[in-house]
């Protein structure tokens, strides 16, 4: 995998002029924004409802944002990779991929599937490790540009954060980074716990029933589709137990699916053909 679509903190350097720009557009809308904040306040002020030490408090610390906005990206960015790290080092979860999509060797037990091995149990197999290395390279490709789209229109979203009738802007930019730079740690905890299952062990054993590679790779495609979801959860006022149910479903829709684009007639007349030549020979 390319280094620039794994590290974020190539992110400003990659858009330092764009950046810039809109970084000097920002500090320009502060007075027009505060100037409306102001009117506001003045307006309410007839029904004594303004507030102007919360609008001086948001205006200080919008300013000191903007002036460390992209310390503070590198900070929130680096911060949770360092954690990610910590939890599933990167040379140890290199391993765990490279496991996933490793070839799967001729001589695996196939168990009840053995009949049909030659058809059905190849192609769903391949299936699902090309959709599990599609899936995870989609992710991390998918986090490197939300954060990009994060911090090169942060500095607008954050300005509109003075006048409380807009307020919410910052917030959802706030919430949104912290959960999109998140999911390199929600990621790490997930394949953390599958290692601590054991559950790499299945692509290592020379016998291994089929039933459990396939499952082991859907169990993969599904905890990389999730991890967004399973992330927002964590930091919000989700239930995991939803994503759970919603896991379960899709994976057995999917593996359903699979199964029904298999052409059996073919398994047969391949198991047929095989017996045919092996009486010849």
């Amino acid at each position: 995998m390319t280094e620039l679509f794994t590290d974020v903190l190539q992110i400003p350097t990659i858009f330092e002029g764009l950046f810039v720009s809109i970084h000097h557009i920002a500090f320009l809308l502060v007075l027009p924004v505060l100037a409306i904040a102001i009117l506001h306040e003045n307006i309410v002020q007839i029904e004594e409802k303004s507030n102007y030490p919360a609008l001086f408090l948001r205006v200080l610390l919008i300013l000191g944002l903007l002036i460390i906005y992209k310390q503070f990206f590198i900070t929130v960015t680096h911060g949770t990779d360092l954690l990610s790290n910590t939890i599933m080092p990167v040379n140890e979860f290199e391993n765990v991929i490279k496991s996933i999509f490793a070839e799967i060797k001729a001589r695996k037990d196939m168990g009840v599937f053995n009949l049909f091995k030659g058809a059905m149990i190849s192609g769903i197999t391949y299936i699902t490790y090309l959709m599990t290395y599609v899936t995870y390279t989609v992710l991390i490709w998918l986090r490197f540009m939300l954060l990009a789209l994060l911090y090169v229109a942060g500095p607008i979203l954050v300005v509109f954060g003075i006048y409380h009738k807009t307020a919410g802007t910052l917030s959802s930019w706030l919430r949104s980074l912290f959960q999109v730079a998140a999911w390199s740690v929600t990621l790490s905890l997930l394949v953390r716990i599958v290692s601590y299952m054991n559950l790499m062990a299945i692509y290592a054993l020379p016998k291994t029933n089929a039933v459990s590679i396939i499952t082991a790779n859907v169990l993969f495609i599904i905890l990389f589709v999730f991890t967004p979801m399973v992330t927002r959860s964590l930091l919000s006022e989700g239930s995991i137990g939803h994503v759970g149910s919603t896991m379960m479903g899709i994976a057995t829709a999917s593996t359903i699916a699979l199964i029904r684009k298999v052409n059996l007639g073919k398994a047969a007349a391949n198991l047929r053909n095989r017996g045919a030549l092996e009486k010849k020979s």
